[in-house]
């Protein structure tokens, strides 16, 4: 199992406590993740500190890293071998000799990285699915730029979004297959890293998907178990507009999190926005219409459930979310809730448009029987 580098707590991260540190070495929990809860927990911590307590989490050590920079409207070819809060430590040779100087960070335009991997590889196994061999073969390569992601327009911050949302779905996959204390451990710290990263592209203002890197970070929670921080950590985002990259899972999250605590008129109109406004994102819009016909069901609307498992169904079989649909679809005609002819619209009525849905949802049921319990 590949992972990031061990995960460091900051001198300052103590907010955990040196006590809560020793209890949890003893019950075996990793300090790193106990004091990433601790952060977590407090929204307003991470909008004053977030880079610096995530970046120290995510970097155990700055390597050098071959780049050329763009100072003042001048290129610039070198090593960086650190920062500092306001600058970049970077190696030239002058005069046939390694020389370091400071540059102060507002004086950066623009970095290229030297980051080099076997991008057909990684391509091959993320068509694939196979995130572990994905990961293993991208992160060796673009961890050296973790440390400067909030250059301007550097080349490496869409590379390390693409390793946050491979970890991600690895952590995904690994969940599905968990089956004992010890995989949900290693899954859940799967999560942890991905969040990491994900968090660190999330912090890069100028970055166009950093709102989806965001809501990418609250799935983490999310997926991990742990909705209090995710709802926490989505309370600290501006709700992306719908031609904003996160608008789908950002509003799929809420819906979610709605229907965890009961509310399940917000939590379909949540779910609408993802279905109806966000681009059909295969992350986020079967999660998404499956949710509003489950919504439909408990505000007693079974016709519409009917209709939205019976399309969840046809449109994704052989995928988990077709396998809850037909769950759901075979217990709601068993129930005989839409045993009754369905009052129709007068358009329907008007063009004579009549369907016998109940029939088509057994014809499809018929059609295969391989049942999963919904989430």
């Amino acid at each position: 199992m590949n992972v990031l580098p061990p995960l460091t707590i900051p001198a300052h991260g103590a907010s955990a406590g040196t006590g809560a540190l020793r209890r949890a070495q003893r019950v075996g929990i990793s300090a790193a993740v106990l004091w990433l809860a601790a952060v977590i927990v407090a929204p307003g911590q991470m909008v004053g500190k977030a880079r610096q307590d995530v970046t120290r989490a995510a970097i155990k050590d700055t390597r050098p890293l071959k780049s050329i920079l763009m100072v003042n409207g001048k290129r610039a070819e070198g090593v960086l071998v650190g920062r500092t809060d306001n600058g970049l430590i970077f190696e030239r040779q002058t005069d046939g000799q390694p020389k370091r100087e400071l540059v102060h960070l507002s004086a950066v335009q623009g970095v290229w990285f030297d980051l080099t991997w076997d991008r057909v590889a990684v391509s091959e196994a993320a068509a694939a699915r196979d995130w572990a061999r994905a990961t293993a073969l991208l992160h060796p390569s673009v961890y050296p730029a973790f440390a400067y992601l909030d250059l301007p327009e550097n080349n490496a911050i869409e590379s390390v979004a693409q390793l946050g949302d491979m970890l991600l779905r690895q952590a995904a996959d690994a969940s599905g297959a968990a089956t004992n204390e010890a995989s949900r451990a290693a899954v859940r710290q799967h999560y942890v890293q991905a969040f990491l990263v994900l968090q660190l592209v999330a912090r890069v203002p100028w970055y166009a998907e950093a709102q989806q890197a965001a809501a990418q970070s609250a799935k983490c929670l999310m997926d991990a178990g742990d909705a209090p921080k995710a709802q926490a950590l989505l309370a600290t985002l501006q709700p992306p507009l719908p031609d904003e990259s996160g608008y789908g899972l950002y509003w799929l999250l809420m819906a979610q999190l709605a229907m965890q605590a009961g509310d399940v008129t917000n939590a379909m109109q949540m779910a609408i926005n993802t279905v109806a406004f966000a681009n059909k994102d295969v992350d986020t819009f079967p999660d998404a219409l499956l949710l509003s016909g489950i919504c439909y069901d408990q505000m007693d609307s079974p016709y519409r459930a009917r209709d939205i498992f019976l399309e969840v169904a046809s449109i994704f079989p052989g995928t988990d979310w077709a396998a809850q649909a037909r769950v759901r679809l075979r217990a709601l005609l068993e129930s005989g809730r839409t045993d009754k002819d369905e009052v129709l619209p007068l358009e329907s009525v008007f063009f004579g448009i009549k369907e016998d849905l109940n029939a088509e949802a057994r014809k499809l049921l018929e059609s295969d029987r391989t049942e999963h319990k919904p989430k």
